[in-house]
């Protein structure tokens, strides 16, 4: 008895479907088109902008102390080191010029979405949009 009772449960699970069950709707993303409402969303934007000269690539880490930016009496130890930016030695495909580039784009890229929407809420006083 309980075998057909799995067999029919079985043939009957495809039908009921899990629709209902699972949402499909992403929460966790901010649209553009519902943001930037105040000014305080475009202060958050902006450091959104900013937080890119924070990460290793850029002022983090990379730049700072292997790119030889630090000062003039600044070195990196290069003992076991031959090739690379620590060393003066690198090229365009270096992963330390390549992460450094594409950090600065990505700022770029939010620096023009912040842009494209600025003006988007004109309850926003113009004085801050100016500023932004």
């Amino acid at each position: 008895m309980k075998r057909y009772i799995y067999v029919l449960l079985t043939l009957l699970a495809p039908l009921s479907g899990c629709k209902k069950f699972l949402a499909t709707e992403p929460t966790d993303f901010l649209s553009p088109v519902t943001y930037y409402e105040n000014e305080e969303q475009l202060k958050f934007a902006i450091a959104g902008v900013y937080d890119i000269l924070g990460q290793n690539a850029v002022y983090g880490t990379r730049l700072i102390s292997r790119m030889n930016m630090e000062a003039d009496e600044g070195y990196y130890v290069t003992a076991t080191v031959t090739t690379g930016t620590q060393a003066n030695d690198y090229t365009a495909s270096d992963p330390d010029i390549e992460n450094l580039w594409a950090a600065l784009y990505n700022g770029i890229n939010r620096a023009n979405v912040v842009l494209e929407n600025v003006d988007k809420n004109t309850s926003i006083s113009q004085a801050y949009r100016d500023q932004v």
